[in-house]
């Protein structure tokens, strides 16, 4: 019986007429592909596949398989310390914007009020949305960090998106809170020798954006769904529909 830790492949894409195409092979390729590499035992009886279904507003987690791994994990089916491997975190969800607006109107509130918070909401939106997801480095010695050995040559991958969440570091991380005392501490930027030269003009801009928004418009909606980047990578928006008035 093996003894690597367990793992279970989720599969999806939003239109049936994929099945035919590329994503299905790749994402299977790329579970076992990680599975072998780290030395997981891929279970190929127990998958999770939600094959032609969006994830835009969360069908995947309400009715999906998704929703059903999650299920596994609860009644204990799926052992804790179990992996999920999936491709790209746009295949777990593509939600609306709109719900997590939703959830923190009281913000909303909380600036009218009160417009000298903005350079301090500025932080707390860049550590709340982290436009990059991650990047990646090549260690140039042995070290240990956070209790992982780390080898001399090893990838490693810095999820900037999971450190801006770190409960240990920002109370109530999930949550979006204008004036937090400590908005700038995060890392969305990067640290130390490759910290984003640019992050005083993108600071500016969301200054200068949101004092202008309050100066001119009483109203600010958002009207429908966003149009997401394509990438893993960039946390981005080509599109995002809006009404000022």
């Amino acid at each position: 019986m093996s003894k690597r830790p367990k793992a279970y492949s989720y599969l999806r894409f939003s239109t049936p007429e994929q099945m035919s195409g590329d994503s299905f092979r790749r994402q299977i390729e790329a579970a076992t592909a990680y599975a072998e590499r780290h030395g997981l035992d891929l279970d190929t009886d127990l998958t999770f596949r939600d094959l032609g279904v969006s994830a835009f507003r969360g069908k995947n987690i309400v009715d999906g398989q998704l929703g059903q791994f999650i299920k596994a994990v609860e009644t204990g089916k799926v052992k804790s310390g179990s992996y999920l491997l999936v491709e790209n975190l746009d295949r777990l969800s593509r939600d609306r914007i709109m719900p997590a607006l939703n959830q923190f109107p009281d913000q909303m509130t909380k600036l009218r009020q009160d417009p000298s918070v903005i350079p301090n909401m500025v932080s707390e939106i860049i550590r709340w949305q982290t436009p990059l997801a991650h990047m990646r480095r090549t260690a140039l010695e042995d070290c240990e960090v956070g209790g992982q050995q780390i080898k001399k040559g090893d990838k490693v991958v810095m999820w900037y998106v999971s450190g801006n969440r770190d409960e240990d570091k920002f109370v109530n991380a999930n949550d979006f809170v204008i004036d937090r005392p400590n908005a700038r501490q995060h890392i969305a930027f990067g640290f130390g020798l490759h910290r984003c030269m640019g992050n005083r003009v993108a600071e500016m801009q969301l200054r200068i954006a949101w004092e202008e928004i309050l100066n001119r418009f009483s109203k600010l909606e958002l009207v429908g769904d966003p149009v997401r980047v394509r990438s893993s990578f960039v946390k981005g928006y080509l599109e995002l529909p809006v009404v000022l008035g």
